[in-house]
C-alpha cells in the first residue's frame, strides 16, 4: 500500500506544486488570507470535500470533510506570508514555506482520500489562519475545533527529515513607551526619550539571557524606534 500511495501522489505531484506556487505568488498577511482559503476550499470541493469557510471566530480559517466513519484524521494548512520580506525586503513574501505547507497538507488529504471509502474515515483538512502572528491554531483549540478529532497531522519545512520535531510554545508580549518631544539642541532637557527605554529593557533581557533555560528563547523587534 506504501508504494500505491507513494505511486499516487506522484501523479498528484505536479497539481500540489501549482497550489503552492499559487500561494507563494499571491502573499497574504495573517487574518487577510481571503485568496489562499478561496483558492484552497475551491481545490477541496471539487475533490469531493464538503467546506466549511469561514470556520469558527476566524473569517480565514476553513474546515474540509470527507467521509463520515471513523479514526477522525486531520491535516492542518498554514497559508499566511510576513512582512517585510521579498526581493526589495519591503513586501509581503512567504518566507516559513507556508505556501508549501498548504499544499502538503491538502496533498496528503487528497491523496488518502482517494485509498478510502466514505465509511472508512473522516479525513479534515482545517485551514489554520496568521501562525506569524496570533497563533489561530489556539484560537481554533479554545474553541473546540479538535474536540472531535484523533490525530493531527502537519509537514513543516527543515534542513533535514525529523519526524518527532522538538517544538515550542509561544507567547506575544506588546510594550509600548511614550516620549516627550523636545528640541535636542535648545532644550534637551525637557524631552523623554522612548527609544532610550526600550534599549534598557532589551539590555535587561539580553542580561537575564543567562538564567534562562536551553529550551526558552526571547525574540524582540521594535516596530517603530521614532524619526
Amino acid at each position: 500500500m506504501k508504494n500505491e500511495i507513494q505511486a499516487r501522489a506522484r501523479e498528484w505531484l505536479p497539481r500540489f506544486e501549482e497550489i503552492s506556487e499559487y500561494l507563494f505568488s499571491h502573499p497574504e498577511l495573517g487574518g487577510q488570507e481571503e485568496k489562499a482559503c478561496q483558492y484552497l476550499t475551491s481545490f477541496l470541493e471539487k475533490n469531493g470535500f464538503r467546506i466549511e469557510y469561514p470556520y469558527g471566530s476566524q473569517s480565514t480559517a476553513f474546515r474540509a470533510e470527507f467521509g463520515h466513519g471513523n479514526p477522525v484524521v486531520a491535516f492542518l494548512a498554514e497559508y499566511d506570508a510576513l512582512p517585510g520580506y521579498g526581493e526589495a525586503h519591503d513586501q509581503i513574501a512567504h518566507a516559513c514555506g507556508h505556501n508549501w505547507i498548504a499544499a502538503s497538507s491538502v496533498g496528503a488529504a487528497i491523496v488518502l482520500s482517494s485509498f478510502l471509502s466514505q465509511e472508512d474515515v473522516k479525513i479534515v483538512v482545517i485551514g489554520t489562519p496568521a501562525e506569524e502572528s496570533i497563533g489561530g491554531k489556539c484560537i481554533l483549540v479554545q474553541e473546540g475545533a479538535f474536540c472531535d478529532v484523533d490525530a493531527v497531522f502537519q509537514m513543516h519545512l527543515a534542513a533535514r527529515t525529523v519526524l518527532i520535531p522538538k517544538i515550542q510554545a509561544m507567547d506575544s508580549i506588546e510594550f509600548e513607551f511614550f516620549g516627550k518631544a523636545s528640541h535636542a539642541a535648545l532644550a534637551p532637557e525637557e524631552g523623554i526619550n522612548a527609544l532610550d527605554a526600550v534599549i534598557s529593557l532589551f539590555n535587561g533581557l539580553n542580561q537575564m539571557r543567562a538564567q534562562l533555560s536551553k529550551e526558552d528563547s526571547i525574540m524582540g523587534i521594535i516596530t517603530n524606534g521614532g524619526s
